[in-house]
């Protein structure tokens, strides 16, 4: 089976910062439509608070080979971040392979 097939339409956002008549900075993103397949990568203990908590990494394959960390992902209605580099796995320029952790409270 081809990857291709296995692909769902999602939008990548891309954080810039621009400042308002004030000099203060605004965040907005810039969404592009690409198209990608996320799965479960592994889990992992993190601290968060003093607590130790489980957080799931997830492998994202894509067509989008603009994708820089930082940069968000909405796949299923969920968000996710980019925390890893780009990868070009099979060295075919046919997809790369990111990592990214599901995050929450975007404000867009």
């Amino acid at each position: 089976m081809s990857l291709k097939r296995a692909y769902q339409a999602c939008v990548r956002k891309r954080k810039t910062e621009t400042q308002n008549t004030r000099g203060r900075p605004i965040t907005t993103y810039a969404d592009t439509n690409i198209n990608g397949y996320m799965s479960a990568y592994r889990m992992q203990n993190v601290k968060v608070a003093d607590k130790e908590t489980t957080e799931t990494l997830y492998k994202f394959l894509c067509d989008d080979f603009d994708l820089i960390a930082g940069d968000l992902i909405v796949y299923n209605s969920g968000t996710y971040e980019v925390i890893g580099d780009p990868k070009n796995t099979v060295n075919r320029n046919h997809h790369i392979k990111v990592i990214c952790k599901k995050v929450a409270n975007i404000k867009s």
